[in-house]
Formats: C-alpha cells, structure tokens, sequence
C-alpha cells in the first residue's frame, strides 16, 4: 500500500519582492507514496495532526479517510459525488458534495452528516477546517462568480478580492489566518489573510502562484506554474522563503501541511495519480495505525 521514497528536495529558494529577503535554504522530505487498496487514482487532499488525512480515488471520485491504518469511505447520504478536502485534529471532516446539478458543502462530526450552502449561493464548495471548526472555501453567486467564505457555527463571511477577479479559500489556521488563491486577467497569485489584512504572493512574476494549505506556524504550501500550468510544482513558503519541493514522478500537487510541517498531495506516474505524505527528514512520520 506504502513505498517509501527518499529525496532530496530541489534546493532552490527565491527572493521575492521586498518581503522575501531570506537566504536559500535545504528541506530534505521522506515521501510515502499512498494508494488506497484496491483503488486507482488516489489524490490526498487534506491532513491533520495525528496521522489521519482525507481524499478521493477511482474514475467516480470516491471520497475516503485514512485513521487508525484503516481506509473508510466517505460519502454523503444520497450524494452522487463526495469530495472530503479538509480534517481537523477531532477527525471532523470538511468537503463538498455533488447531487444531480446542486453541489453543497458539508461538514462531517463523529459520522454525522450536515449539509450546508453560503446564503445566496448557487454552488458551495468547502476546503478547509481548523481545530476550531471553522470552515473556508467558495461560493458560485448568482451572477456566476465565485467569492470566498468562511463559516463559523451558523455564520458565513464573504472574504472579497482587493483586485477584482475570483477568489478561493483553501486553507485556515487556528488562529483564524486563511490562505487562498485569487484569479484575475490570467493572472493567479496567493493571499494571506491575517486578522483582516490580505497579503497578496506570488513566487515570481508571471508565475501562477495557488495558496493550497496552511498550518499553525503560518507555513504555506501550493502549486505554481507558468503559462497553460501543463507543469507544475510544489512550493513551501516559511518564514518568507520559497523553496521548491520534487516529488516522486512528474508532476505534484500538494493540498494541506500541518504542525509538524508533513505535507499532503499527489502526483503523476505511468500508473496515474497517486497520493503521498512528505515528512521533513529527522521527524517520526507520525501516520495513524
């Protein structure tokens, strides 16, 4: 089910702008290459602190948690497609679902199923949870654009784009910092939004730079890409340096990074897609058995 990968990660870490003044940098990773048994296509999308993460495999995109060492479906009564994209460290399980036309997020909290939509919303679609379940993601409004929101209990919050354009929230710390990307004219770079003040990043000009995940430490993890994005690679952004992160075949993705500085994805190889962990070398893996 596991190979385990060691490699050395690409050790190239840019000066960006006026903010990003730090020196190059090394981050060797340990890699375990997960497929879900059985199963082709797997893509991890989200993790937690205690070893358990979430995602989809196969050609109908079914939706599974990893705990315990055990692989479990995930699906939302009466859903024709679920999609789990975040879980916190209670195992609470964040996502959205497909059913007929409609997509709705949903929240899953000790197998319990509730299905919720952004006021006004005609499709919801939910990224992240944090300890504190609160919850981001993005909306379709009804003129067909595409906001984020963040809910906390019963509450949705728009987060608007200072540039125009569509925005997404992927990721949100304990503290409530949300990381996200924002699209306009061709152009996509990555946002941090800190007790109401946006930081806007972008790894290099030109660059399509996606904001994927974030943890505690305010560490993010992303894609970035040039031109039509037909390569990609995975960057880390700690203390205000870019490093560039190699994973096992020819392309990666990764979507979620926790405390301990693990991070989730997938990449591409002859057999498909397939999911991976990537430790920092000299820490315990810490996957739930």
């Amino acid at each position: 089910m596991a190979t385990r990968w060691k490699l050395l990660a690409l050790l190239l870490c840019l000066i960006v702008g006026l903010f990003f003044t730090s020196p190059a940098c090394a981050i060797e990773y340990s890699f375990i290459t997960f497929d879900v048994p059985g199963g082709t296509d797997t893509e991890i999308l989200g993790l937690n602190n205690v070893g358990e993460f979430v995602g989809v495999y196969g050609a109908a995109t079914t939706g599974f948690v990893y705990s315990g060492g055990v692989v479990s479906i995930v699906a939302f009564p009466s859903a024709d497609v679920t999609v789990p994209y975040g879980i916190n460290d209670s195992g609470d399980i964040t996502g959205y679902y497909i059913a007929g036309a409609a997509i709705h997020g949903f929240v899953r909290v000790r197998d319990v199923y509730t299905s919720f939509d952004v006021p006004t919303a005609t499709q919801t679609f939910a990224r992240g949870i944090n300890n504190r379940r609160e919850i981001v993601g993005q909306y379709t409004t009804d003129t067909n654009t595409i906001r984020g929101f963040v809910r906390s209990g019963d509450t949705f919050t728009t987060i608007d784009s200072p540039i125009g354009g569509e925005i997404t929230a992927y990721g949100i710390s304990d503290a409530g910092d949300i990381v996200g990307y924002i699209g306009v004219s061709g152009s996509v770079q990555t946002f941090r939004l800190v007790r109401g003040n946006m930081e806007l990043i972008r790894f290099q000009d030109n660059v399509a730079t996606y904001g994927l995940g974030i943890n505690n430490a305010g560490d993010i993890i992303g894609a970035t890409c040039e031109a039509d994005c037909g390569a990609a690679a995975i960057y880390l952004l700690s203390r205000n340096t870019f490093s560039i992160i190699t994973a096992p075949g020819s392309f990666g993705d990764a979507h979620g990074i926790n405390d301990h500085g693990q991070i989730a994805g997938f990449y591409f190889d002859a057999g498909g897609r397939r999911g991976f962990i990537a430790t920092p070398v000299g820490r315990p893996h810490g996957l739930s058995h």
